[in-house]
């Protein structure tokens, strides 16, 4: 690839597809969406990345297909944080792992975005402080998606 980075946007694209797949099989969209405030948060966290990416991440200078793949990939993420948060909202308990893990990533990726994605700004913890706050999201998405489906099984 001319630019490597494309790659890594790719594959976390299908990692957060994936991650929305596994939402759904733990909860219906007609359970998530019963009500306005579900598609306000929704709304909400994909309007609001959208306006930092465009004045945070966006660099008219970078590949226009590094810019477009990455604010596409940034609606992804912010669909799936908004599904953890607002399944979180509707049932607490073990949920709020998913709603950590999720928001750790989101913070891990706007992080990742603001430098290595821009390109322009290379702080010197540009790449330990997204790697740590990304494995941190993992450690607690997994935990969260094995509570949930745990508590799932049992409720049934």
């Amino acid at each position: 690839m001319k630019d490597p980075v494309l790659g890594g946007i790719f594959s976390f694209a299908i990692a957060q597809i994936f991650f929305i797949s596994a939402i759904r099989q733990l909860i219906t969209w007609e359970e998530l969406y019963s009500s306005t405030r579900p598609f306000i948060i929704s709304l909400l966290f994909i309007i609001l990345p959208a306006l930092i990416f465009f004045f945070r991440v966006y660099n008219p200078n970078r590949s226009k297909w590094v810019m477009a793949s990455a604010f596409i990939y940034g609606i992804i993420l912010c669909f799936f944080v908004s599904l953890c948060i607002n399944a979180y909202l509707l049932y607490g308990g073990v949920w709020i792992y998913l709603g950590i893990g999720a928001g750790f990533f989101l913070l891990s990726d706007a992080v990742m975005g603001e430098t290595t994605i821009n390109g322009t700004r290379h702080p010197k913890w540009e790449f330990q402080v997204p790697w740590i706050t990304y494995l941190i999201a993992q450690c607690f998405l997994l935990v969260g998606f094995f509570l949930v489906s745990h508590t799932r099984l049992l409720a049934h």
